[in-house]
């Protein structure tokens, strides 16, 4: 979307009911899971604009009722993997609880990927592996105290400080900021920014790899992409 995307607020829809814009059997590229096949549910909307995203979360979206939504699951997963990857746009701005307690009642692994600003009530009830890539100088307390794996998407002209915070604007027109940190013990992935540029994104690269070595830090390269995988 590039940062011109339609910002929205949190909706809470009591059914379960969800808005989709893609559902597909890929191989997760980022994060925990890296390496193991999966079936990604991207809801739409976001509530933010980061200026480099390049996922498109707006275009064609349906609303999916659970049952119908868990038997697209089913059939996209079809008896070869138990990971479900929910994921936007924001995920959290949607009631997902719903379709995680049923996922999890039929025995699938569910990881969420958010920028971490909001949370959906009862979530806490659910088992989920969380990944927070924060956009912005805070997140949610909820997200900060059971999160376990934070993401930073970096590239070449960022500012990272002694102790091994990032420092840029993810919004456009905005001044750059300390991006939200995690508590200790948590796990920081560190990942090169696509740039859609081959000499930029070796930089990004350098840099994402500097990083790590520097605060022993993990790194990710968004593996689906190297393997041409959506």
């Amino acid at each position: 979307m590039f940062g011109k995307n339609i910002v929205i607020s949190q909706y809470i829809e009591p059914s379960g009911s969800l808005k989709i814009v893609d559902l597909f059997y890929t191989i997760q590229g980022e994060g925990p899971y890296n390496g193991m096949p999966s079936v990604f549910v991207r809801l739409a909307g976001c509530n933010l604009r980061c200026s480099w995203c390049d996922t498109d979360f707006e275009t064609g979206a349906k609303v999916r009722e659970l049952g119908n939504l868990i038997e697209l699951i089913q059939v996209a997963a079809n008896h070869r993997t138990k990971l479900v990857v929910i994921t936007g746009g924001e995920p959290l701005l949607q009631n997902i609880v719903p379709l995680i307690k049923e996922l999890t009642r039929r025995q699938y692994r569910v990881q969420i990927e958010t920028a971490g600003t909001i949370w959906v009530p009862l979530l806490e009830e659910c088992d989920i592996t969380l990944v927070c890539s924060p956009k912005t100088g805070k997140v949610n307390k909820e997200i900060l105290n059971r999160c376990k794996h934070f993401k930073y998407v970096v590239g070449m002209g960022d500012t990272v400080t002694e102790e091994g915070h990032i420092v840029t604007a993810t919004q456009p027109g905005a001044k750059p900021m300390a991006l939200a940190r995690p508590k200790d013990g948590t796990t920081i992935w560190i990942q090169p920014r696509d740039d859609h540029n081959m000499e930029r994104n070796a930089e990004n690269l350098k840099f994402a790899a500097d990083l790590c070595l520097a605060h022993g830090y993990r790194m990710g390269v968004q593996l689906h992409k190297l393997i041409g995988v959506e």
